[in-house]
């Protein structure tokens, strides 16, 4: 609707419509043309300096995207015709925005659209603490300046490794991440409680509990707070002994993987591999051989004729005391390369790709997972872009996340020996993580499609449950990716869009999320312990390319 100009005030209209995507914290802004202002519109706003955004024309409408922080309740704008300099604005003044209101309200609808808790727990349970609430935490607050046993509530995560036992609790405003993903099983080794809260209501009461000492219950979808007399008790982590690895710098085939040469996820593999060979699973495992930490130190020593050169020039960003970073030269790195990738083609790893995988002797114990805290890349199969992904996933055991879990749980530095798996890639239509038991003796799958899993740990996945004692599957959550709210000029909700990823009249994956369980079962039986499977569906077939214990 648009207000015609009267004497020499700005012409003004308010078709402005917004389209809320929460998970980024975008804000797109619609606007119908007004041709007694110009031709071309600009969105002007405020964000570290003001931006002028070319508004593009779509389908009649005039569209512009802004970056919004998630915690900003008075977002200003206004719309500047750079052909005559006339400005769009509301009463003569900016248009203003609670985007914070906003972005809360879009989450909980695109949530209960895609049946997403609006509390979704990583680690269910009770917490006794000082509630400290702040918008974001630096990771020097959190690991320095909490001094006392605290539950965090904040709008953002500044990390999913927690070395601080005083942090007991952790509480999103904001941000979601999977249950079953990387980051949610560090927070749950890292806390006695952690959760993405996602109701107005509660989230308003738990600010106003700022600085109080409370007790918090925590499960899905529930959640239960009030101040407390307890008196607060830090986190205790245990200690870990790590086992030692016997030397070698041969490179092994799955069928020499042994607990005393490589890391237990490597182990596993082999374990995995004996299962489908007797015909107790029906599924396919990536074939792979593992570099033992032997011929890693062979790679470093080799490396650090270069060191000299790459630190003259301030080049050694990785805190690696085996070696520093340095690229890959050809005269120096090729022929390795060469026989490893010959090395690679006998053992039957076909593929442009190749999957590089931590295997180290501190990854996947039976009381310590470390998910998560060392690196995974996909190559190439030539020689420098392997020699450059093989380099910094040994590397990875100088990640920062990965030093403070050691440091937490009292393992040395020095216990750690690198040992990487080189797999065959498989690029799923579907990557799911499982845990054979998952609180309730209930089976729990998260699930991605549509390669949304490489955006990271904030998507959302298709959840499926199966309860092991009646045997029924379920499917809970759908999968909430890229979504958008929108919004009328004056705020009210607009009809959905359409579910992109709902999987419900797809038979064919509920036929393999049932086979799954089937041989997840067996898995859980013959290792003889619930475990964390890794994999995927590609066509008819289950891929499954790694398994540890749940800790």
């Amino acid at each position: 609707m648009r207000i015609s100009p009267v004497n020499f005030y700005t012409p003004q209209f308010k078709a402005h419509n917004y389209k809320v995507e929460p998970k980024s914290c975008n804000l797109i802004i619609q606007t119908d043309n007004n041709p007694n202002l110009g031709e071309k519109p600009y969105l002007v706003y405020e964000y570290f300096g003001e931006k002028e955004v070319e508004m593009k024309n779509e389908n009649g409408l005039f569209a512009a995207e802004a970056n919004v922080a998630p915690w900003n309740n008075d977002f200003k704008y206004h719309i500047k015709y750079q052909d005559t300099g006339a400005l769009d604005l509301k009463c003569g003044k900016e248009y203003s925005i609670n985007f914070d209101n906003l972005r809360m309200d879009a989450s909980v609808r695109l949530r209960k659209q895609h049946r997403q808790p609006l509390i979704h727990a990583f680690k269910s349970g009770t917490g006794v603490g000082k509630l400290v609430y702040k918008d974001e935490f630096s990771y020097k607050e959190i690991e320095k300046n909490i001094n006392e046993p605290s539950i965090l509530a904040c709008k953002q995560l500044i990390t999913g490794c927690i070395k601080n036992p005083n942090v007991v609790g952790l509480i999103l405003l904001s941000e979601d991440t999977g249950t079953l993903s990387h980051c949610g099983a560090m927070l749950r080794n890292s806390t006695k409680i952690s959760a993405a809260v996602y109701d107005p209501e509660i989230i308003k009461q738990l600010q106003e509990l700022d600085g109080e000492n409370v007790e918090i219950e925590l499960k899905d979808d529930y959640i239960s707070f009030n101040k407390s007399n307890k008196v607060p008790k830090p986190n205790e982590y245990p200690q870990i002994t790590v086992s030692k690895l016997k030397y070698t710098d041969k490179i092994l085939t799955s069928k020499e993987y042994s607990p005393d040469l490589v890391g237990a996820k490597a182990y596993n593999l082999r374990r995995l591999e004996e299962l489908v060979e007797s015909g107790k699973i029906d599924v396919k495992i990536p074939k792979s051989i593992a570099l033992t930490h032997g011929y890693i130190q062979k790679m470093f020593d080799e490396n650090k004729r270069q060191q000299i050169e790459w630190d003259k020039k301030g080049l050694d960003y990785y805190p690696c005391k085996e070696a520093a970073y340095a690229p890959y030269k050809e005269e120096q790195c090729e022929r390795r390369m060469m026989d490893l990738i010959e090395i690679i083609n006998k053992n039957g790893i076909i593929g442009r790709s190749i999957m590089v995988r931590s295997a180290f002797n501190g990854e996947d114990l039976p009381n310590y997972s470390a998910a998560g805290i060392y690196r995974t890349a996909v190559s190439s199969v030539e020689p420098e872009d392997l020699y450059n992904s093989i380099i910094p996933v040994a590397q990875s055991k100088w990640k920062q996340n990965a030093v403070l879990s050691r440091k937490k749980h009292g393992i040395p530095d020095d216990a750690i020996r690198p040992t990487v798996i080189l797999q065959n890639y498989i690029k799923p239509e579907y990557k799911f993580t499982l845990y054979t038991d998952f609180n309730d003796n209930k089976m729990r799958l998260e699930m991605y499609s549509d390669n949304a899993w490489r955006f990271g740990d904030a998507e959302q996945p298709h959840v499926f449950t199966y309860d092991k004692k009646f045997g029924e599957l379920t499917y809970d959550s759908v999968q909430l990716t890229e979504s958008f709210a929108s919004y009328d000029e004056n705020l009210n909700p607009l009809a959905p869009e359409p579910m992109r990823f709902d999987i419900s009249d797809k038979p064919e994956v509920f036929e393999l999320v049932q086979k799954l369980v089937d041989n997840a079962l067996v898995i859980e039986k013959e290792f003889g312990a619930p475990q964390d499977i890794e994999g995927g569906f590609l066509g008819d077939e289950i891929y499954l390319w790694q398994t540890r214990n749940i800790v």
